[in-house]
């Protein structure tokens, strides 16, 4: 039983156009981010100065993230093929792709982590004192 795979070719113009589509799409995160920074930190009342912190901080990892992705990284997917290639500056020199797809899983994991820990904190500030879900302080 033989299957015939045929090569998959990704011509120059195609790739030119998805890199127009990704620098796009950065170019307006890297402006929604600027907003968000500011209104964090302008506009956020000061009753919620600690959860702010914790929203700069997510903002933050989320714009090295974004240049990660789209400076250092640059996937190419290649549809329908579950694959892709990367031609970022930090592949291009000579950063292996594991290891900068390990650096983009940890900027994701850290990024959940400071989410679950903004919640956990909202949620502890909300519980009333005598509730069985308020922890005590150690």
């Amino acid at each position: 039983m033989s299957t015939n795979l045929t090569p998959i070719f990704l011509t120059l113009d195609s790739e030119n156009s998805i890199f127009v589509y990704l620098k796009i799409i950065f170019a307006i995160g890297c402006f929604l981010n600027a907003i968000a920074l500011f209104f964090l930190i302008k506009q956020t009342p000061p009753n919620q100065a600690i959860v702010r912190k914790y929203l700069i901080v997510i903002q933050i990892i989320l714009i090295i993230n974004d240049v990660n992705l789209e400076m250092g990284f640059q996937p190419i997917p290649l549809f329908p093929a579950m694959g892709g290639y990367a031609v970022g500056l930090l592949i291009t020199a000579g950063l292996p792709l594991l290891t900068e797809f390990a650096i983009t899983i940890a900027i994701y994991i850290y990024t959940g982590f400071l989410i679950v820990l903004c919640l956990f904190y909202r949620h502890q500030t909300i519980v009333t004192e005598g509730s069985p879900f308020k922890f005590s302080k150690v």
